[in-house]
């Protein structure tokens, strides 16, 4: 399988409360399926946060630190 080249960065909502099997294996599943497309990319990161949907609301220094991050990757790579 080809590794594509391009940076991807994806903060995830981790804040679900609910205890069932249901989302448990939901849950196990969403992250299985995160893993595999991240498998594809060469300069990829999945974080995991406790937040919602809301993330620059909710915790706006994880999203100043992913850019961050992606910026220092550029800048070492050039």
């Amino acid at each position: 399988m080809q590794k594509w080249r391009l940076q991807l960065r994806v903060s995830a909502d981790n804040s679900s409360g609910r205890s069932c099997r249901a989302a448990a294996q939901g849950k196990a599943l969403w992250r299985a399926q995160h893993g595999a497309l991240f498998a594809q990319f060469s300069r990829g990161t999945h974080r995991y946060l406790d937040t919602g949907h809301n993330l620059h609301h909710e915790d706006p220094a994880a999203v100043v630190d992913a850019i961050r991050d992606v910026a220092a990757t550029r800048l070492a790579a050039d």
